[in-house]
């Protein structure tokens, strides 16, 4: 009976700990799918193709929002976000190029860790949920709350096939149909 409460007792962080590490180890990495943004009753979507290496990354959107197929790409240098018809814009965050490009803001930034099931280093969690294999299904942090669905396995990693990020009147859907290490 002791040796059951005290296993009752064990902190439910610890094999969420372990997948974070497993899927923070995965640094190049591509998914591919589809991105919905709704804001305040206005739906825009896309196919998308991001390809991640480290902290760099590209982003192709197809047939985006209407616009036709644009580039995001964040680099040492900086990020700019290619528009057709459109000189090339440059920022120093993403969000700011969506907002000033488009009018709605998504997070970007922590959307490179979201995406891959972990939270956005930089950011402070607020609240979690963790599934009885150790990873986040519900994440609460930087004012967003992340819900993640369909799982799927890429090598030994164990990455979501769907997130959800809502915030106030905002919501991003991405439906990962494609994961592939680099």
């Amino acid at each position: 009976m002791a040796f059951l409460s005290a296993c009752s007792t064990q902190p439910r962080t610890l094999p969420s700990q372990q997948s974070w590490n497993q899927a923070s180890t995965l640094k190049n990495w591509r998914a591919k799918g589809r991105i919905k943004v709704k804001i305040a009753g206005d739906t825009h979507s896309a196919s998308f193709d991001w390809q991640q290496f480290k902290q760099n990354y590209t982003i192709r959107f197809y047939g985006p929002f209407g616009l036709g197929t644009s580039w995001l790409r964040r680099t040492s240098s900086g990020v700019t976000l290619q528009v057709p018809e459109h000189p090339l814009q440059k920022a120093d965050t993403p969000e700011h190029l969506m907002m000033s490009t488009f009018g709605w803001f998504v997070p970007v930034s922590p959307l490179q860790h979201w995406i891959k099931g972990i939270p956005a280093p930089e950011e402070q969690i607020t609240n979690q949920e963790i599934d009885e294999l150790g990873t986040i299904k519900l994440l609460q942090q930087a004012g967003w709350t992340v819900s993640y669905a369909k799982p799927t396995m890429l090598n030994n990693w164990r990455l979501p096939g769907r997130v959800v990020a809502k915030r106030e009147d905002i919501e991003v859907l991405i439906v990962i149909k494609v994961w592939s290490r680099k």
